[in-house]
């Protein structure tokens, strides 16, 4: 979501930035609306300057096919940014807005887990809206952004194997069909909890918002793949069948999530914690790092909205009584 950004920070720089020149252009050569844009006002250039640097780090960071992904992916934001930003009465907040989004995307990239290097794919889409509405979260337009990882630079068949289930993924998952309500804003990205020759832990998360609405929802799924054997982890790869786990992981989340109800001052609903059962126990609820097992819960499932999705972090300690002798999952040092 776009949020106005304090410029102060660049006031150092702006007090003797040119307006004249742009740093990834030559304003003297500036022919498009978004370039003329740039080159008018010192805070936008001088955010096109600090992009530019950074969207060079990103490139220098990976191998060749990875600098034409993150240049694939540079091209489709600077063509959905000038389309969304054209109105000329909101273009400037609009475009100082966005490149300071992109500039602080760009600082994540790529990811570096484990033995892997991640790079996003990206695909930024937009279209007017029915009633060119001012609801959403580009005025005047209905947008669609999706963001799914690879691994730059695959050297093995296991890796290439996930990169290639990935993109089957996303392209396989329609985020809008055409008899859809096209007043619906769609976002969906990713975060890389660890990685390891073994197992790659990560969580596809979305964002939808209904034009207008008080706010969107929210939800995530994670997968926890095996890339020997190109499968999804089971309970049976971490847990002892005989040692109450699923017992122990369902109290533990109660406690945790009340004691954080209480503390941000939201209601939790389930009042015994076997309610939690079926959410603690399911692995696409799991997200596993080398401190911990977290257990994602969803929107509304525990809690009122502001509760948001709230986490329970598990050391790996704590799990050592219930876990399988050994785990098929090698745990790091606990």
């Amino acid at each position: 979501m776009r949020v106005p950004v304090p410029l102060a920070t660049l006031a150092g720089f702006l007090a003797w930035a040119p307006t004249s020149h742009a740093a990834s252009f030559d304003c003297a050569k500036a022919t498009q609306p978004a370039e003329r844009q740039i080159c008018a006002d010192t805070a936008l250039s001088a955010l096109d300057e600090a992009m530019a640097a950074e969207y060079s780090r990103a490139r220098a960071a990976v191998s060749e096919d990875g600098r034409k992904q993150l240049r694939d992916n540079q091209r489709s934001w600077l063509k959905y940014t000038a389309g969304t930003c054209a109105r000329p009465a909101a273009a400037l907040d609009c475009m100082r807005d966005a490149y300071q989004e992109r500039l602080t995307t760009l600082k994540t990239v790529p990811v570096t887990r484990g033995p892997f290097t991640f790079i996003p794919v990206e695909s930024f889409g937009f279209q007017k809206s029915p009633d060119d509405d001012e609801a959403g979260m580009a005025p005047g337009w209905t947008i669609t952004v999706q963001r799914y990882p690879q691994i730059d630079n695959p050297a093995t068949p296991e890796a290439q194997r996930w990169n290639a289930a990935m993109a089957a993924k996303s392209s396989n998952e329609v985020l809008r069909r055409p008899n859809d309500d096209a007043e619906v804003d769609i976002l969906e990205t990713f975060t890389i909890h660890s990685a390891s020759l073994a197992l790659i832990s990560l969580s596809s998360e979305g964002y939808v918002y209904p034009h207008g609405a008080a706010h969107g929802t929210e939800g995530a799924q994670t997968s926890n793949h095996f890339l020997p054997q190109a499968r999804e982890l089971s309970p049976a790869d971490l847990f002892h069948p005989d040692r109450g786990w699923q017992t122990f992981l369902s109290n533990r989340c109660f406690t945790d999530l009340t004691a954080q109800a209480e503390r941000d001052q939201w209601t939790l609903e389930p009042t015994a914690s076997s309610a939690l059962l079926n959410t603690a126990t399911n692995p696409e609820n799991w997200e596993i790092t080398e401190t911990a097992l977290t257990i994602r819960f969803p929107v509304y499932e525990v809690g009122p909205y502001s509760a948001s999705m709230p986490k329970v972090e598990i050391p790996w300690a704590h799990l050592k009584p219930y876990l399988a002798t050994p785990p098929t999952l090698t745990i790091p040092s606990h």
